[in-house]
C-alpha cells in the first residue's frame, strides 16, 4: 500500500475498520467470507499501512469436526495488485 496525505475521511475510514474488523496494531484480520474487493477500499482510503490476514469462518476440520489451530500465515497476491495473507490452520490429536 502506499502513503496518502491525511484527510479527514481518510481518518474517519481508519476509525470505521477499527470499529467492524478485527485490527490488532498493524493485522487486519478479515473473515474469508468478506468480499476481497475491500482490500481495494482499504488501500485507497486508509491512513496506516495494514498487513491483510483473511481467516476461516467456523475453523473446524471438514471430516472430523475438531477445532483447528492458527499455524502460520502465507502470502497471497490478490489480483496481481495487493498483497494479502491467508491463515494456515493445523489440527492437534
Amino acid at each position: 500500500m502506499s502513503k496518502k496525505n491525511p484527510s479527514l475521511v481518510s481518518s474517519c475510514v481508519d476509525e470505521l475498520f477499527k470499529f467492524f474488523f478485527n485490527v490488532d496494531g498493524d493485522e487486519l484480520r478479515l473473515a474469508n467470507d468478506v468480499d476481497p474487493v475491500i482490500v481495494q477500499i482499504i488501500d485507497k482510503y486508509c491512513l496506516k499501512e495494514y498487513k491483510i490476514v483473511y481467516e476461516m469462518v467456523g475453523r473446524s476440520c471438514p471430516v472430523c469436526g475438531e477445532e483447528l489451530s492458527k499455524n502460520g500465515s502465507v502470502k497471497f497476491n490478490l489480483n496481481k495488485s495487493y498483497i494479502i495473507y491467508k491463515q494456515q490452520y493445523i489440527l492437534f490429536k
